[in-house]
């Protein structure tokens, strides 16, 4: 009688199908050493024919790595990760570049205590080969003594220039300052600028963007203008513009729920969007196309930034990467209702940093 267990498909299985060694199946599968073209293609043929899996445990112990990795975020940060959030859509990149080099990513909340110590409970436990460390409230203390010990790194959306860390970060200067100019060629002088607090760094650098584009166009900086709420995102800060003296015409947020917060302040003032004040956010959230009217936004490829920082990471752990990179994403205005005006590309010109 036939046992109806599967036969595990080895490396020599592989070897066999092609007519070549295992150590050169070896070394085309974890791209390591010379490999032609042509041998390779055939192994990826012999490998979807045999329906090969690699065994990762057994790798892993081989190589003296774990094949998993930490992504670490902060409690305040991991609030919302579900799918549809900016760093939900930044772990769906990172799980999926993961997959395809056999790793395996450990999420990792961390409390304040923790993202201010000088080392995390899965390095502690070497439970990890390497780290991706996201957002700009990992204490740079934590982050330096990493650094120090070793231990691959990548931040996602946050940088520290000066210490030469590889990173992944949105172009915040560029996609505010295409927003906001936007908005200033549809005619309006007097913009008003809201969020959560200024004292983040991507809000920070919003900001700046924000500046420029006023300072491009002529138009002065009002710091009465500039509104952070914490506590509601963006309700009470545009609730402040909206009873000034002179209220702007115009709102750029600088984020998608800071946003749909204005927008929600703007109603209760029995003001109509975008006939009465014209609103841009920043990120291009799922909501984003179902606001009442759609938001015009700033697009962020944070899913992307995810399988960029995974795949800088593995080749930081392999020894491909040894110099630190800086890796800046493009972003992408989205037009839709809530400005009333209709996008001319020839309008706008890309920054040079």
């Amino acid at each position: 009688m036939k046992s109806l267990a599967q036969k595990t498909v080895t490396l020599k299985d592989i070897a066999k199908e092609v007519g070549i060694s295992p150590s050169t199946v070896s070394r085309a599968i974890n791209n390591e050493g010379r490999v032609s073209e042509t041998t390779k293609r055939r192994i990826s043929e012999a490998i979807k024919k045999l329906d090969y899996h690699p065994n990762i445990m057994a790798r892993g112990l081989a190589s003296k790595k774990t094949k998993s990795v930490g992504f670490v975020i902060s409690k305040r940060r991991g609030r919302s990760l579900d799918r549809t959030s900016f760093y939900g859509k930044i772990i769906e990149g990172v799980e999926k570049e993961g997959r395809k080099y056999g790793y395996n990513p450990i999420f990792s909340v961390i409390n304040e205590e923790e993202r201010k110590s000088a080392s995390l409970q899965i390095v502690k436990e070497n439970r990890v080969d390497g780290l991706i460390l996201a957002g700009c409230d990992i204490d740079k203390k934590l982050v330096l003594s990493l650094k120090e010990r070793k231990i691959p790194l990548v931040l996602v959306d946050n940088h520290f220039d000066k210490e030469k860390i590889s990173c992944v970060v949105t172009d915040n200067l560029n996609g505010a300052y295409e927003a906001v100019t936007y908005l200033i060629s549809l005619g309006h002088k007097r913009i008003g600028f809201v969020a959560e607090m200024l004292s983040d760094l991507s809000f920070y650098e919003r900001l700046q963007g924000y500046k420029l584009a006023l300072k491009e166009a002529g138009l002065n900086y009002e710091e009465n203008l500039v509104q952070e709420s914490r506590d509601d995102i963006g309700y009470t800060a545009t609730k402040k513009l909206l009873e000034s003296q002179l209220p702007p015409s115009a709102i750029f947020a600088a984020n998608d729920s800071a946003a749909i917060q204005a927008m929600r302040a703007i109603r209760k003032k029995r003001l109509r969007i975008p006939q009465d004040i014209a609103i841009v956010g920043f990120d291009n959230g799922e909501v984003a196309p179902y606001t009442n009217p759609p938001l015009t936004t700033v697009r962020v490829f944070t899913k992307e930034m995810g399988q960029i920082a995974m795949r800088m990471l593995i080749g930081i752990i392999n020894n491909k990467n040894p110099l630190p990179v800086k890796n800046l994403m493009f972003t992408e205005l989205v037009i839709r209702e809530s400005c009333g005006g209709k996008l001319k590309r020839e309008n706008f010109r890309p920054l040079t940093h």
